[in-house]
């Protein structure tokens, strides 16, 4: 997503703070004190940033199976381009993960992709 990620981020980030002052200002339950609403406005922003951090960490952005694909991929430009050996422990995990075999000629290049 290159700069939208940080785009998208930014307006998370704002969204909570904006949560935080509307609820603050608006909510009869709390003190009218000025002074108090900016600490509580505080606290609720120091809170609701937690729980954005925290969900954001356990929930995963990228499936396991698509980061085994990336893994093959990085593997196999350097096996090509680096001249990396036929074989390697990554190589295995990846065809027992997924369903996605490459089958290389003795040249280098890729005869055929086979899904299994």
């Amino acid at each position: 997503m290159g700069v939208w990620r940080g785009i998208f981020y930014f307006i998370a980030i704002m969204g909570v703070f904006t949560q935080a002052a509307i609820l603050c200002v608006t909510a009869e339950t709390f003190t009218t004190n000025n002074s108090d609403k900016f600490i509580q406005f505080i606290w609720f922003s120091l809170g609701f940033v937690v729980a954005r951090w925290t969900i954001g960490y356990f929930v995963i952005d990228i499936p396991l199976k698509y980061k085994y694909v990336m893994k093959r991929h990085r593997f196999i430009a350097n096996k090509f381009l680096v001249g990396l050996p036929e074989s390697s422990k990554d190589d295995d995990i990846f065809k027992n993960k997924t369903k996605l075999a490459v089958h290389s000629a003795t040249n280098g290049k890729i005869l055929c992709i086979k899904f299994r």
